[in-house]
């Protein structure tokens, strides 16, 4: 009796995130694609002027550029977003000359892309 319990309070949790992942996707993805293209511009302006003046109004100028770009093109906009936002992460934490971290970024970001591209099903390579 008790794992048929277990059984059934599992599934119902189990149905009940699935109406809630479905019911939420899109405000998901707005919220990945602000947050992503926030994080991207303020550290994009940060490494060309090791300064940001009002990093709150660069985070949603990029967070709605973000929202944007997710709207239009999801599947390359996640891709790209993801793949930009990655290797920001990976070239934060390394401890390399500026003219070598531009190269390892842009060579993290190719290898996102490519990586993520060759996983999406052909009809949609397209959109």
């Amino acid at each position: 009796m008790r794992e048929l319990t277990r059984f059934v309070v599992a599934l119902f949790f189990g149905i009940l995130g699935a109406v809630f992942a479905l019911a939420f996707q899109w405000l998901a993805v707005l919220l990945a694609g602000f947050l992503g293209g926030g994080y991207f511009l303020m550290n994009i302006f940060y490494l060309a002027t090791e300064q940001v003046q009002s990093p709150w109004f660069l985070f949603c100028i990029g967070g709605l550029i973000g929202i944007f770009v997710m709207i239009i093109a999801f599947d390359w906009a996640l891709i790209a977003i993801s793949s930009l936002v990655g290797a920001m992460l990976i070239v934060q934490h390394l401890n390399i000359d500026e003219s070598i971290r531009s190269m390892v970024f842009i060579g993290c970001t190719v290898l996102g892309v490519l990586a993520q591209s060759l996983s999406l099903e052909p009809s949609r390579l397209n959109k």
